[in-house]
């Protein structure tokens, strides 16, 4: 995170893998013994007894992970450089280059600062140049709030300081038993310059008469090496023998390689995104209505955000991104997997980033070992389970608290993300090495755990509706049931796409009639009494009729179980989505996100543009980072907004590829570049007066590809393409 000033120049520093803790047995020894009896007592409605003993018996032990913390902070501190005396200050970051600049003038003297994370040499570089010789003098720190020291070493290489420390959990984990431990870590950060150089006490260095000067900074941990201080030292080693062109084009050739692949731009007829500043445009798009440039940077904005937190050699997003500051961040800033970590991947396929969900199939690799021994102790059953929360280590225990925590259906959700992978790419070699064992193994857990409700359906539980409550017949207020509407649509989505796995790699016919048998046992979905898809298996009254959570519209999107095709339930959803938002609903940035996508879906293009507006409006900061009441960044709301524009200007969940199924009617004219349709079709699109002008659509698989427009108003065109991998058909210019 580059603060860009000028007397001072701050630089937030994160490593992915420091957490506050350690890999630990969690599981609960009643738990296995208690869970046969918490499904007895919700299914005779005892709902408030089934809670008090799940408190006890089911929650891990101790019940909360730890935190993932920042590494800490590089300050420059410049001598002689008064802010007031600077002019013609500008700071940037290129979204197709993902390089952050900095540049002013002071005295006649132009000085310019750049900065970026390179991926294929992990590093971070801070480059700076003056233009006038020796006209550079500057100190450097390198710093931690807390448990850390710094010192000069020049084991490190020359003029290196080093930052050795570890994480270690806020007081209120150690109350609750967790270790007062965590990962271990070494940062060092070598400066490099045309000028003199001297240490400044023990931990700092000055730099003088410099014309130009280059920081590297690299860092690594225990939790991916025995010796984090040994690997460090090598890498550091490995960095100095490359200039800093040499890390600038290769980082630049592999950032573009990804970043330039999609291009959107709505035409706007009083501004463009490059005229003015972005906290003035999103000040004008509010204020006056006119998002389409907005918009547009919007969507360059989240690609980079995805790309940026999320390679084939990395973990996902978490919370923040990778961006947290704070040693006790909102909700530990780890994976929440009940939304918020699958949030992040939505775009990742439409939108040409198909690389990023590697690293989801890295998580689930480490929580797949977790999620068996889980599966076994707590549930006395085979498979991989995972509940709503996890760390580096991969921990798949039930944490937290009741409301939260008793959701079993984590690894069942996340590895739908694989899933989608598969589908967009038609790579038959993923699914068969990579997503395939996982989703097996998340539908194994399932289908061994479902039991009869005594009326010939085959449910699910204890489980709830994230994060969403219900009052009992005599008002009390419950999380608890079996079988909630959403648990009931991620057992279909799993179990359907694992048959077809499957069957497409012509493997495990038995577990084929298994799953078939249990998908025509499972609690049918439900419409309650004001029209809506019910949450719960009955009609209970919710405690919050506006929650944040719209767990049971998962059929809808992101899956696609629940459609025009199914008319009464989807005109259920639709009444149930309008109910929520008639309560105040959509009032984080995700969950707005969310809305977004689900008008999309239901091609409402006008309510998902004013849904985007209240987003615009509410959910963001000046810098474009999505807001979470009250005053945090959660990467998740830019991540489905991100989705949410693609979903309005692209489907292809039904069989059928459609362009501009919810254009809104304010972006009349525009083009966009790159965005992918599943079964592997990429396609370009232009459209004039809020119709489609012309299409390229280029396929990256064999296929029979369908591709539907609106050419007029309540006319529907489908052409039907049998393509080669390689091939390139076009639609229009249509006039």
């Amino acid at each position: 995170m580059v603060f860009g000033g000028i007397d001072r120049e701050h630089v937030q520093l994160n490593e992915e893998t420091i957490f506050a803790g350690k890999r630990m047995d969690r599981v609960n020894p009643l738990a296995r013994a208690s869970v046969p009896t918490v499904r007895k007592l919700l299914l005779e409605g005892k709902v408030m007894e089934a809670q008090a003993l799940a408190d006890r018996a089911l929650l891990a032990v101790p019940r909360r992970q730890p935190p993932y913390q920042p590494f800490g902070n590089l300050d420059l501190t410049f001598d002689d450089a008064e802010e007031s005396q600077a002019t013609n200050y500008l700071r940037s970051l290129n979204l197709y280059d993902g390089i952050i600049s900095i540049s002013y003038q002071r005295k006649g003297i132009h000085y310019h600062r750049a900065a970026f994370a390179s991926y294929p040499d992990g590093v971070i570089v801070l480059y700076l140049r003056a233009s006038q010789k020796g006209a550079l003098s500057f100190t450097v720190a390198l710093t931690r709030e807390a448990d850390a020291v710094a010192t000069i070493d020049p084991s490190f290489g020359e003029d290196t300081i080093v930052l050795r420390g570890m994480a270690r959990p806020p007081k209120k984990y150690l109350d609750l038993g967790e270790p007062d431990t965590g990962a271990a870590f070494t940062g060092a950060v070598r400066i490099v310059s045309d000028g003199e150089s001297k240490a400044v006490e023990q931990n700092r260095l000055h730099v003088l008469h410099a014309t130009e000067a280059m920081l590297l900074f690299t860092a690594s941990t225990s939790v991916r090496y025995a010796d984090p201080d040994a690997q460090c030292r090598k890498h550091m080693q490995y960095l100095q023998r490359l200039s800093y062109q040499e890390l600038l084009e290769r980082h630049r050739t592999d950032f573009r390689n990804l970043a330039a692949r999609v291009a959107l731009d709505i035409r706007s007829d009083s501004v463009a995104a490059d005229d003015i500043p972005t906290d003035e445009l999103l000040t004008h798009a509010v204020k006056q209505g006119d998002d389409a440039a907005l918009t547009s940077l919007y969507f360059a904005y989240g690609r980079y955000l995805l790309q940026s937190s999320s390679r084939e050699n990395s973990l996902p997003s978490n919370l923040q991104g990778k961006w947290n500051d704070k040693l006790d961040p909102p909700w530990g800033s780890k994976y929440t997997i009940n939304i918020n970590t699958e949030m992040n991947y939505w775009p990742a396929e439409v939108c040409n980033l198909g690389e990023t969900v590697e690293s989801v199939y890295n998580l689930l690799t480490l929580m797949q070992p977790n999620g068996h021994r889980t599966a076994r102790e707590m549930y006395g059953t085979d498979g991989f389970v995972a509940h709503h929360n996890t760390e580096v280590w991969g921990d798949t225990q039930a944490i937290d608290g009741v409301p939260s925590g008793i959701w079993p259906f984590g690894a069942a959700w996340l590895s739908l993300t694989l899933w989608e992978h598969y589908d967009f790419s038609r790579d038959l070699n993923y699914l068969r090495d990579k997503a395939y064992p996982i989703l097996r193994d998340a539908a194994i857990y399932i289908l061994n755990n479902l039991f009869d409700d005594g009326q010939g359906h085959l449910v699910s539980g204890p489980s709830l509706s994230p994060e969403n409550r219900y009052y009992t017949p005599d008002h009390q207020k419950a999380s608890l049931d079996v079988s909630p509407t959403m648990d009931v649509e991620l057992t279909t989505a799993l179990f359907r796409r694992t048959i077809q796995a499957a069957e497409l790699l012509n493997t495990d016919p038995d577990l084929r009639k298994r799953l078939s048998s249990a998908l025509a046992k499972l609690l049918p979905l439900q419409i309650g009494r004001y029209g809506q898809l019910q949450e719960w298996r009955k009609d209970y009254e919710e405690v919050e009729p506006g929650h944040r959570h719209l767990s049971h519209l998962f059929a809808v999107y992101p899956s696609n179980e629940i459609n025009p095709s199914t008319p009464a339930l989807y005109q259920a959803a639709r009444v149930s989505l309008e109910r929520r938002l008639a309560h105040g609903g959509g009032g984080t940035g995700w969950s707005r996100a969310w809305v977004t996508c689900l008008w999309a879906r239901f091609r409402e293009g006008d309510k998902a543009r004013d849904s985007l507006g209240v987003l615009y409006a509410k959910s963001t900061w000046p810098n474009l980072f999505d807001l979470h009441p009250p005053g945090i960044f959660q990467i998740d709301g830019n991540l489905g907004a991100t989705a949410a524009i693609a979903e309005m200007l692209l489907q292809s969940h039904s069989g059928m590829v459609e362009l501009l199924p919810a254009l809104p009617s304010a972006w009349k004219h525009g083009s966009v570049r790159g965005l992918r349709a599943r079964g592997g079709l990429t396609v370009d699109m232009t459209w004039k007066d809020g119709h489609l002008a012309s299409a390229h659509c280029h396929a990256t698989q064999d296929g029979v590809f369908r591709i539907a427009w609106s050419p007029k108003p309540g006319r529907r065109t489908v052409v039907r393409w049998k393509m080669r991998r390689g091939e390139t058909r076009n639609l229009g210019p249509f006039h």
